[in-house]
């Protein structure tokens, strides 16, 4: 064994550490917004903290102190928490990496500064972030926040807006559309080797005539809504999937018919929100594993504007608006909604998080 050890020791030698580094492994799927038994979520331009250990009777304690600078989303990976940022003073965006030896009270470690409120996101343990400047697709290893390892970068012209998702990533390259919300124009489409290994495949444009500000990456196909205007002004709500490693001209799995704004939940599971001329959203489930035949499940209502939801388990967490009587906002929720039965969703909780 000493001879072993001995072995191994001049193996290492300088010259050949880097075939000696281990390399962080791939975890499984993205990063989300819980650690152990609490939710972190940006009510109100602050990110607040709840424990949700008990998830019938979920526990509001507190917002994180970041200084007076407006909160956007919150992201675990590992033992931090990452939380996309906006200081007014400075007009700048940043990443602010906290700390969660104590998860009711997280402290701030470091700040990564950033182009945009959505250019870093975590899959697999691994973060993939946007570098405009350099017009790079970097993965980073930030296990240690404060020593942090590039692992590698692939070339990218688009500004922002990654996601992963298996083996493949992309970044989407949006631009405003007037009052039609943003338009997606296309994607860059990458392959992943290994850890850190990026392969740009192509470059897939999008319809832009179409405003589309939510996407959702499965693997090689990218789910993606749209809302288009008729020659007789009447609007139209579609999810279209497309097969990003398909030839353009055959890339189409499916188009949707949908009555709202969907929330990606998992491969499997997508749940609109319908438009509504009054205080109560009817949220519709479908079954959207084969992308090119949504299957509709059950539905719910929600009482009041849904803002964003994550699927933990059998477990829906729905950040959103409540409005008094005149319609007029009148504070944020949370609501946790049973999916054990996915044809029967049940709410199974309502917190009033900010008044």
């Amino acid at each position: 064994m000493k001879k072993l050890g001995l072995l191994l020791t001049l193996f290492c030698l300088p010259t050949l550490l880097l075939a000696c580094q281990k390399k962080p492994e791939r975890t499984g799927g993205p990063a989300g917004p819980f650690y152990d038994h609490y939710f972190y979520q940006a009510f109100r331009d602050q990110l607040q903290i709840i424990d949700i250990a008990n998830p019938a009777n979920p526990v509001y304690l507190g917002n994180l102190n970041s200084n007076g600078r407006t909160a956007y989303n919150g992201w675990i990976a590992g033992r931090y928490l990452y939380v996309t940022e906006y200081d007014m003073a400075t007009t700048a965006y940043q990443f602010g990496i906290y700390s969660l030896e104590d998860p009711e009270q997280p402290t701030l470690v470091r700040t990564l500064p950033t182009t945009n409120f959505n250019g870093l996101i975590f899959y697999d343990g691994l973060g993939y972030q946007i570098d405009a400047e350099q017009q790079l697709l970097r993965v980073m290893d930030y296990s240690d926040p404060l020593q942090p390892r590039e692992l590698g970068a692939v070339a990218n012209a688009e500004p922002g807006y990654p996601q992963v998702s298996g083996d493949y990533a992309m970044v989407a390259d949006f631009d405003w559309c007037g009052r039609a919300s943003m338009c997606l124009f296309s994607v860059n489409f990458f392959a992943i080797d290994g850890v850190g290994d990026l392969r740009f495949v192509q470059h897939v444009p999008i319809d832009t005539r179409q405003s589309s500000e939510r996407f959702f990456l499965r693997g090689h196909e990218l789910f993606y809504h749209a809302i288009s205007i008729d020659d007789d002004l009447q609007f139209h709500s579609t999810v279209t999937v497309l097969d990003l490693s398909a030839p353009l001209e055959n890339n189409l799995v499916g188009t949707h018919q949908v009555e709202g704004q969907p929330y990606y939940l998992s491969d499997s599971l997508l749940l609109v929100q319908a438009y509504s001329q009054t205080n109560i959203f009817n949220m519709q489930l479908y079954d959207s594993s084969d992308g090119a035949n949504f299957i509709p499940l059950g539905n719910f209502d929600l009482p009041g504007y849904p803002f964003s939801a994550y699927l933990r388990e059998e477990l829906l967490y729905m950040r959103y608006n409540v409005y008094d009587e005149q319609q007029y906002s009148n504070g944020e929720a949370l609501a946790v909604v049973d999916l054990t039965d996915p044809m029967a969703p049940e709410i199974i909780a309502d917190l009033l998080v900010i008044p």
